[in-house]
């Protein structure tokens, strides 16, 4: 949900890690959230193939198209600051868990 609310902002570089410092290249953590957030679609048939995100990933000039809704975010009548509420309340109902390397 972070990612998805990151890249309708503009904040895309808010996902990042920081330990990364200021080593990476911006164009391919764009390139690797729109992925993934194409990866995460509502339907399955807007859903890219494993085959197509590979390529994508490994072909910089290839041209990609705007992500939609993902899945996991569809069909929520309830606003953003709640469901961040309830999955914060989830996350400690269940312990804690190293997640630092999935995105959200």
């Amino acid at each position: 949900m972070q990612t998805w609310r990151h890249w309708k902002n503009g904040t895309r570089l808010e996902v990042v890690d920081p330990s990364l410092g200021e080593d990476y290249s911006r164009n391919e953590v764009f390139r690797c959230i729109q992925i993934e957030l194409l990866c995460v679609q509502q339907f399955p048939f807007d859903r890219l193939s494993m085959s197509l995100a590979f390529l994508m990933l490994n072909s910089p000039a290839m041209p990609l198209q705007d992500p939609l809704l993902p899945a996991y975010l569809a069909g929520l009548s309830i606003e953003e600051s709640d469901v961040s509420s309830k999955v914060s309340s989830q996350q400690s109902y269940f312990g804690s868990t190293d997640r630092s390397s999935t995105s959200k």
